[in-house]
């Protein structure tokens, strides 16, 4: 009897062990692999880590690519030197250039995100038919670089990336742009009109006419910029003078900048001007006094290096018909930023993966 109780026991032990094994393996079995852990969520909405760490190997071939100001046609991406002091160095705030990219990457998960909830909310989502349209797509730029979806993963694999994950990706982007255009596009409760973009056009930009006079340096054709010798300066001071009392006698603007001025300029800058938005002249304190005067008011502005000399005049409207549809752009990027920013208290981030993630040790796209 007793016998039987010992063995009753360690039957029992075994069956414990047996079942706690069981449910280790069941956990193991049902436990989401670390490159689909969600790194961004929103509403019913996520991205995974592979994904963020895909995203963030073409953000590294983009800034190479800036860096050394080249292109594609002028290197392949296997000979860009990828040197981890690059993502180590800071800007001006103490940012460095990985976290930079780091979140761009992120501002740009965030606006699909944002957009493929707003279509939700509204009642959309993707028919069988757009999400055949993004398999075919997908699929055929695929094929025109791999042999087959096998081929595709082997290659990706560096990056962190397969191919149900990048379709998966693509499926969100096709969303977001539906929502998108359900907030912006023609019937949009967001749309910017043409009317909304002309009144912005107004209010926010100026057409000046402009001769820069420089008196601290020239540059010669093979790109050397040297000091001016004082006798050069004295003179360059002199003749910005001499052109603005011509310019106060009604001597015609335009032919005196081709002839004297030093800033580069398209063949019609002299007739047309320069139109411009606020903050988007090349010097601060000439752009102030430039929206501070009146229409055809000449004033000259002594800053470092050298003398602007400006006449204000009427705001240039063929400028708008050319630019209405980047105004239109900038508008909307604003109303863009102003959604995402009320929407940030939303969205569930991974802070742990984003900073530990190291863009120095990813693999730029080769």
């Amino acid at each position: 009897m007793k016998g039987m109780n010992k063995m009753k026991h360690r039957f029992t032990k075994i069956l414990s062990l047996m079942l706690a094994l069981i449910m280790l393996c069941c956990a193991f079995a049902s436990c989401t692999p670390a490159s689909e852990v969600a790194v961004i969520t929103y509403g019913d909405y996520k991205v995974s880590r592979a994904i963020f760490q895909y995203l963030c190997c073409t953000e590294k071939t983009t800034y190479l690519y800036e860096a050394y100001n080249i292109t594609p046609d002028d290197l392949s991406s296997s000979q860009l030197q990828d040197n981890p002091q690059i993502w180590a160095a800071t800007d001006s705030s103490g940012t460095t250039v990985a976290d930079t990219l780091k979140m761009q990457v992120l501002e740009t998960l965030q606006t699909y995100l944002y957009f493929c909830q707003y279509a939700k909310d509204q009642g959309y989502e993707l028919n069988r038919e757009q999400e055949n349209m993004v398999k075919d797509e997908f699929a055929s730029l695929i094929a025109s670089s791999f042999d087959d979806k096998k081929e595709f993963n082997a290659n990706m694999k560096v990056y962190g990336i397969n191919y149900d994950q990048m379709l998966e990706y693509n499926m969100i982007q096709a969303l977001a742009y539906q929502g998108e255009e359900l907030l912006f596009g023609e019937n949009g409760p967001s749309r910017i009109t043409k009317d909304a973009a002309k009144r912005y056009f107004k209010g926010n930009y100026i057409t000046v006419d402009c001769i820069f006079i420089n008196t601290a340096n020239k540059t010669f054709p093979n790109g050397k910029v040297v000091v001016l010798p004082q006798e050069e300066k004295d003179a360059k001071i002199a003749l910005a003078q001499d052109l603005e009392n011509k310019l106060r006698q009604g001597e015609d603007f335009a032919a005196l900048c081709r002839e004297y001025a030093d800033q580069p300029m398209e063949e019609d800058t002299p007739e047309k001007g320069y139109t411009f938005e606020k903050g988007g002249f090349v010097n601060a304190e000439a752009e102030e006094k430039a929206f501070a005067m009146a229409e055809g008011e000449i004033a000259r502005v002594d800053v470092e290096g050298g003398t602007y000399l400006l006449r204000r005049r009427a705001l240039d409207q063929d400028v708008f018909e050319e630019q209405s549809d980047a105004v239109i752009a900038l508008l909307k990027s604003a109303k863009k930023t102003a959604l995402l920013a009320d929407a940030q208290k939303d969205f569930k981030l991974d802070e742990a993966f984003l900073d530990e993630l190291d863009v120095a040790a990813l693999q730029h796209l080769v």
